[in-house]
C-alpha cells in the first residue's frame, strides 16, 4: 500500500503523455489492491532505481468463470522506457496469468487482455510481437458543454427517472 501514490504518479504521467489525461487517483488505486481476491504480494510488480524511483508498474487482475478473463496492465515511466523493460514486465505478465489456467473450471476460455489507448503506438507494437491479436476497438467520445442542453423531446414524449416508488407502481 505504501507503492500506491507513487504507482498512481506513474500511471497517470504515463496517461498524460499518451492520452492527455490522467485517470488514476490514489484513493481509487487502494481500493482496487484491496478488493476481493487481489493479492498485491503476488498480482503486482514494480522496477525501481537504486534510490527507490518506481519507474515501472504491472498487475493482473483475474476474474474466473466459464470466460476466464485475465486482465494486464503495465506503465513504465518515460525517462527510463525501454523495449527491453516492457519486455520483462509483459514476460512477468505472460508467467502469472499462465498460474491462473490452474484455477480456471476445466474447459473454460481463457485469454489474458490488454487496454490500449489508439495512439499508444509503443504499447500496441511491444503486444503485437508478443503475439497479441487486436480484438476490438473502443471510442471514448467527448463533447464540451459550454452552455445548457436544448431541450428537444418530441411531443408527448415524457423522460423521467427510472426510480419510481412502490405506491406509483399501485396505482397503475
Amino acid at each position: 500500500m505504501e507503492d500506491a501514490e507513487a504507482v498512481v504518479s506513474l500511471c497517470n504521467a504515463g496517461t498524460r503523455d499518451v492520452g492527455g489525461m490522467e485517470k488514476d487517483t490514489v484513493a481509487r488505486r487502494r481500493l482496487h489492491w484491496q478488493r476481493s481476491g487481489f493479492h498485491l504480494d503476488s498480482d503486482t510488480q514494480v522496477a525501481e532505481t537504486c534510490t527507490g524511483d518506481i519507474v515501472a508498474y504491472a498487475a493482473v487482475k483475474d476474474t474466473v468463470g466459464t470466460l476466464a478473463r485475465i486482465h494486464g496492465d503495465f506503465q513504465v515511466h518515460r525517462e527510463h522506457d525501454s523495449v527491453m523493460l516492457r519486455d520483462r514486465l509483459l514476460g512477468w505478465l505472460e508467467h502469472r496469468a499462465r498460474a491462473s489456467v490452474l484455477h480456471a473450471p476445466e474447459g473454460a476460455r481463457v485469454m489474458l487482455t490488454h487496454n490500449v489507448l489508439a495512439h499508444d503506438e509503443a504499447r500496441k507494437q511491444d503486444l503485437l510481437r508478443r503475439g497479441y491479436e487486436l480484438v476490438h476497438h473502443t471510442l471514448r467520445m467527448r463533447m464540451a458543454l459550454s452552455e445548457a442542453p436544448v431541450d428537444s423531446i418530441p411531443e408527448g414524449i415524457l423522460l423521467r427517472s427510472a426510480a419510481r416508488s412502490a405506491c406509483h407502481f399501485e396505482n397503475h
